[in-house]
Protein backbone atom coordinates (compact mmCIF):
# COMPACT_ATOMS: atom_id res chain seq x y z
CA UNK A 1 0.00 0.00 0.00
CA UNK A 2 0.88 4.02 -0.27
CA UNK A 3 1.90 5.55 2.88
CA UNK A 4 3.34 9.25 3.65
CA UNK A 5 5.62 9.53 6.97
CA UNK A 6 6.91 12.45 8.65
CA UNK A 7 10.35 11.62 10.53
CA UNK A 8 11.83 14.33 12.52
CA UNK A 9 15.90 14.06 13.47
CA UNK A 10 15.93 13.47 17.29
CA UNK A 11 20.30 13.36 17.17
CA UNK A 12 22.51 12.81 15.54
CA UNK A 13 22.51 6.27 -6.42
CA UNK A 14 21.15 3.97 -6.54
CA UNK A 15 22.00 1.58 -9.34
CA UNK A 16 19.91 1.95 -12.57
CA UNK A 17 16.31 1.09 -11.79
CA UNK A 18 14.76 -0.80 -14.74
CA UNK A 19 10.84 -0.13 -14.16
CA UNK A 20 11.36 3.56 -13.94
CA UNK A 21 13.78 4.08 -16.65
CA UNK A 22 10.76 2.19 -19.19
CA UNK A 23 8.97 4.93 -21.18
CA UNK A 24 5.84 2.86 -21.00
CA UNK A 25 5.73 3.18 -17.16
CA UNK A 26 6.64 6.84 -17.77
CA UNK A 27 3.98 7.44 -19.60
CA UNK A 28 1.55 5.99 -17.61
CA UNK A 29 2.88 7.22 -14.14
CA UNK A 30 3.90 10.83 -15.80
CA UNK A 31 7.52 12.16 -14.72
CA UNK A 32 7.41 11.99 -11.34
CA UNK A 33 6.80 8.15 -11.98
CA UNK A 34 5.48 6.90 -8.49
CA UNK A 35 1.32 6.40 -7.65
CA UNK A 36 -0.33 9.71 -7.62
CA UNK A 37 2.12 12.30 -9.08
CA UNK A 38 2.76 14.64 -6.92
CA UNK A 39 0.51 14.49 -4.87
CA UNK A 40 1.82 12.66 -2.46
CA UNK A 41 4.62 15.19 -2.73
CA UNK A 42 2.84 18.30 -2.07
CA UNK A 43 1.07 16.43 0.94
CA UNK A 44 4.58 15.90 2.36
CA UNK A 45 5.28 19.41 1.66
CA UNK A 46 2.42 20.37 3.70
CA UNK A 47 2.78 18.53 6.64
CA UNK A 48 7.36 19.86 6.38
CA UNK A 49 5.74 23.18 6.37
CA UNK A 50 9.24 24.57 5.50
CA UNK A 51 9.88 28.16 5.05
CA UNK A 52 10.87 29.92 1.84
CA UNK A 53 14.71 29.15 1.37
CA UNK A 54 14.72 26.47 2.99
CA UNK A 55 17.58 23.44 2.50
CA UNK A 56 15.44 20.53 0.64
CA UNK A 57 17.46 17.14 -0.97
CA UNK A 58 15.59 14.96 -2.70
CA UNK A 59 16.89 11.43 -2.70
CA UNK A 60 15.80 9.39 -5.23
CA UNK A 61 14.74 12.06 -7.83
CA UNK A 62 14.62 10.71 -10.77
CA UNK A 63 13.48 12.95 -13.51
CA UNK A 64 13.53 15.91 -10.78
CA UNK A 65 10.17 16.73 -10.83
CA UNK A 66 9.66 17.19 -6.53
CA UNK A 67 13.13 19.19 -6.55
CA UNK A 68 11.48 21.77 -9.66
CA UNK A 69 8.08 21.63 -8.21
CA UNK A 70 9.56 22.55 -4.31
CA UNK A 71 11.86 25.04 -6.02
CA UNK A 72 9.20 27.11 -8.45
CA UNK A 73 6.07 26.14 -6.02
CA UNK A 74 7.69 26.45 -2.50
CA UNK A 75 10.39 28.72 -3.05
CA UNK A 76 12.47 25.76 -1.35
CA UNK A 77 16.32 25.43 -2.10
CA UNK A 78 15.95 22.12 -3.48
CA UNK A 79 18.80 19.42 -5.16
CA UNK A 80 18.11 16.69 -5.83
CA UNK A 81 20.54 12.44 -6.13
CA UNK A 82 19.43 9.67 -8.29
CA UNK A 83 21.86 6.77 -9.46
CA UNK A 84 19.93 6.70 -13.06
CA UNK A 85 22.30 8.89 -15.43
CA UNK A 86 19.12 8.13 -18.06
CA UNK A 87 16.39 10.23 -15.64
CA UNK A 88 18.96 12.58 -14.52
CA UNK A 89 19.91 13.68 -18.08
CA UNK A 90 15.85 13.60 -19.55
CA UNK A 91 15.33 16.07 -16.29
CA UNK A 92 18.19 18.35 -17.26
CA UNK A 93 16.69 18.58 -20.86
CA UNK A 94 13.41 19.82 -19.16
CA UNK A 95 15.16 22.08 -16.93
CA UNK A 96 18.75 22.72 -17.74
CA UNK A 97 19.89 24.37 -14.91
CA UNK A 98 17.87 21.94 -12.45
CA UNK A 99 20.68 21.28 -9.56
CA UNK A 100 20.46 17.11 -9.34
CA UNK A 101 23.88 14.67 -9.71
CA UNK A 102 24.06 11.28 -9.80
CA UNK A 103 25.54 9.72 -6.52
CA UNK A 104 24.67 6.91 -3.42
CA UNK A 105 21.70 6.97 -1.43
CA UNK A 106 24.18 5.24 1.13
CA UNK A 107 26.97 7.62 0.45
CA UNK A 108 25.16 11.20 0.41
CA UNK A 109 28.12 13.60 -1.20
CA UNK A 110 26.95 16.25 1.10
CA UNK A 111 28.38 17.84 4.13
CA UNK A 112 26.91 16.60 7.66
CA UNK A 113 24.23 19.33 8.68
CA UNK A 114 23.34 20.79 5.43
CA UNK A 115 19.76 20.44 5.20
CA UNK A 116 16.83 21.45 6.62
CA UNK A 117 14.67 18.40 5.13
CA UNK A 118 15.32 15.55 3.22
CA UNK A 119 12.84 13.83 0.80
CA UNK A 120 12.52 9.71 0.10
CA UNK A 121 9.51 9.29 -2.36
CA UNK A 122 9.55 5.52 -3.49
CA UNK A 123 13.38 5.34 -2.51
CA UNK A 124 13.50 2.83 1.04
CA UNK A 125 12.01 0.55 -1.23
CA UNK A 126 14.42 -0.16 -3.56
CA UNK A 127 17.57 0.72 -2.18
CA UNK A 128 19.89 -1.86 -0.92
CA UNK A 129 20.94 -0.97 2.15
CA UNK A 130 18.07 0.76 3.60
CA UNK A 131 19.65 1.13 7.05
CA UNK A 132 22.81 2.75 5.79
CA UNK A 133 20.66 5.18 3.49
CA UNK A 134 18.61 6.06 6.77
CA UNK A 135 21.65 6.93 8.33
CA UNK A 136 22.81 9.01 5.93
CA UNK A 137 19.77 11.14 5.78
CA UNK A 138 20.44 11.67 9.64
CA UNK A 139 23.62 12.72 8.82
CA UNK A 140 22.68 15.20 6.25
CA UNK A 141 19.82 16.91 8.50
CA UNK A 142 20.48 19.70 10.77
CA UNK A 143 18.64 19.17 14.33
CA UNK A 144 15.30 19.14 14.35
CA UNK A 145 15.59 18.52 10.10
CA UNK A 146 12.65 16.17 8.84
CA UNK A 147 12.43 13.38 6.69
CA UNK A 148 9.56 12.94 5.00
CA UNK A 149 8.84 9.53 2.97
CA UNK A 150 6.19 8.07 0.78
CA UNK A 151 6.57 4.89 -0.36
CA UNK A 152 4.59 1.33 -0.44
CA UNK A 153 3.75 -1.05 2.58
CA UNK A 154 2.73 -4.06 3.02
CA UNK A 155 -0.98 -4.34 4.79
CA UNK A 156 -1.69 -7.54 4.23
CA UNK A 157 -1.10 -10.62 1.02
CA UNK A 158 -0.18 -9.16 -2.35
CA UNK A 159 -3.08 -11.70 -3.83
CA UNK A 160 -2.65 -11.25 -7.37
CA UNK A 161 0.78 -10.31 -7.54
CA UNK A 162 2.37 -13.79 -6.34
CA UNK A 163 2.77 -14.79 -10.06
CA UNK A 164 5.29 -11.90 -10.65
CA UNK A 165 9.05 -12.31 -10.81
CA UNK A 166 10.45 -9.45 -8.37
CA UNK A 167 14.14 -10.09 -9.24
CA UNK A 168 14.23 -7.19 -11.02
CA UNK A 169 14.62 -3.50 -9.56
CA UNK A 170 11.13 -2.47 -8.91
CA UNK A 171 9.80 -0.83 -5.74
CA UNK A 172 7.45 -3.77 -4.79
CA UNK A 173 10.34 -6.18 -4.33
CA UNK A 174 11.58 -4.29 -1.28
CA UNK A 175 8.11 -3.39 0.47
CA UNK A 176 8.28 -4.15 3.86
CA UNK A 177 5.15 -4.08 6.41
CA UNK A 178 4.56 -1.02 9.40
CA UNK A 179 6.34 -2.18 11.72
CA UNK A 180 9.30 -3.43 9.73
CA UNK A 181 9.72 0.18 8.65
CA UNK A 182 8.87 1.90 11.70
CA UNK A 183 11.63 0.11 13.26
CA UNK A 184 14.53 0.93 10.51
CA UNK A 185 13.02 5.02 11.41
CA UNK A 186 13.34 4.82 14.93
CA UNK A 187 16.63 2.72 14.73
CA UNK A 188 18.46 5.51 12.42
CA UNK A 189 17.38 8.17 14.92
CA UNK A 190 14.36 9.56 13.91
CA UNK A 191 11.16 9.76 16.25
CA UNK A 192 7.65 9.39 13.84
CA UNK A 193 5.19 12.41 13.65
CA UNK A 194 3.04 11.46 11.59
CA UNK A 195 1.85 7.92 9.36
CA UNK A 196 -1.01 8.32 6.69
CA UNK A 197 -2.46 6.02 4.54
CA UNK A 198 -2.96 7.09 1.03
CA UNK A 199 -3.35 3.43 -0.67
CA UNK A 200 -5.78 4.87 -3.20
CA UNK A 201 -3.27 6.26 -5.01
CA UNK A 202 -1.12 2.85 -5.57
CA UNK A 203 -5.21 1.60 -6.45
CA UNK A 204 -5.61 3.99 -9.21
CA UNK A 205 -2.11 3.85 -10.29
CA UNK A 206 -2.90 -0.42 -10.99
CA UNK A 207 -5.88 0.27 -12.50
CA UNK A 208 -4.37 2.47 -15.43
CA UNK A 209 -1.80 -0.22 -15.84
CA UNK A 210 -4.46 -3.07 -16.08
CA UNK A 211 -6.52 -0.50 -18.37
CA UNK A 212 -3.92 -0.15 -20.67
CA UNK A 213 -2.09 -3.88 -20.85
CA UNK A 214 -4.88 -6.07 -19.34
CA UNK A 215 -3.51 -6.91 -16.03
CA UNK A 216 -0.06 -6.44 -14.05
CA UNK A 217 1.25 -10.01 -15.18
CA UNK A 218 0.69 -8.63 -18.68
CA UNK A 219 2.70 -5.57 -18.46
CA UNK A 220 5.53 -6.82 -16.25
CA UNK A 221 6.06 -10.01 -18.85
CA UNK A 222 5.82 -7.38 -22.12
CA UNK A 223 7.87 -5.11 -20.51
CA UNK A 224 10.41 -5.82 -17.81
CA UNK A 225 9.98 -9.89 -17.92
Amino acid sequence: MCGALCGERTGFAMSPVSLYEQPVFRQITGPALRPGGLLATKRLAACGRMPAGGTVLDIGCGCGETVQYLRSDHRLSASGIDRSVPLLQEGLQRHHDLPVLCAEAEALPFASRSFDAVFCECVLSIVENVESALLECGRVLKDAGLLLVSDLYARGPQAGLEALDWSGDCCLRGTACRHQIEQRINAAGFSILLWEDHSRLLKELAARIVWQHGSLLSFWQDNLG
